[in-house]
């Protein structure tokens, strides 16, 4: 078989795999769904249950549960045709913060300073930065915690304003797809996200609308 012949049965494979914007949002609606915890500490998932397997449900916790979510929407995200619009992935990064933004997890280092952040958060490749402009002015850094972001490893930051509303603030390397994503707003379920790029980085900033 032709190099060229089997590229594009690859690419015709790949395409045919790829999570489509409707299946995701299905997704994201049956995580949404699963978050009631009963007094003996199991969870009642619903109908995510019947995507997961009931019996693995059954012996985990809710904050394991969304962890494992977390991972595979990463690795899709990393196994997206290299094809994808830049208006696609854009829908499918913002898609992900939000979901990690409503997640609330427990944060891993209590910190209120960008410098011992990046001195605690050391399996990062880059030093996380206190970004510039008014998006993020004003704005007081209270802990962080390692996550992804389109399955890169990646640094959640907590910030919050001075009436007590809550930020969620991601930063990343920039790398080739990250790199396509226009800077601009966009609304995923009741949360206001906002990207763009700085110093070599990717930035999304999460909020909630209500």
């Amino acid at each position: 078989m032709k190099k060229q012949a089997m590229n594009e049965r690859l690419k015709a494979y790949y395409r045919g795999h790829q999570l489509s914007p409707g299946k995701l949002d299905e997704l994201l609606e049956l995580a949404k769904d699963s978050t009631q915890v009963n007094r003996d500490g199991t969870v009642s998932s619903g109908d995510l249950r019947n995507v997961l397997g009931q019996h693995w449900f059954w012996q985990r916790n809710l904050a394991i549960a969304v962890s494992v979510l977390v991972v595979i929407f990463s690795a899709i995200y990393t196994l997206q045709p290299k094809g994808i619009s830049p208006a696609e992935l854009t829908e499918l990064v913002s898609k992900e913060i939000a979901l990690n933004h409503n997640n609330r997890l427990a944060l891993e280092f209590q910190v209120n300073d960008y410098h011992e952040l990046s001195l605690k958060m050391d399996k990062l490749d880059f030093a996380p930065l206190s970004p510039q402009g008014p998006l993020t002015a004003g704005l007081k850094l209270i802990g962080s915690r390692y996550c992804s972001v389109h399955g890169q490893l990646a640094a959640q930051v907590a910030l919050q304003d001075k009436k007590g509303r809550l930020y969620t603030l991601y930063q990343t390397a920039l790398n080739d797809d990250l790199s396509r994503i226009p800077e601009g707003e966009h609304v995923v379920n009741g949360v206001m996200v906002q990207q763009w790029q700085e110093a070599g980085l990717f930035f999304g900033l999460a909020r909630n609308l209500q």
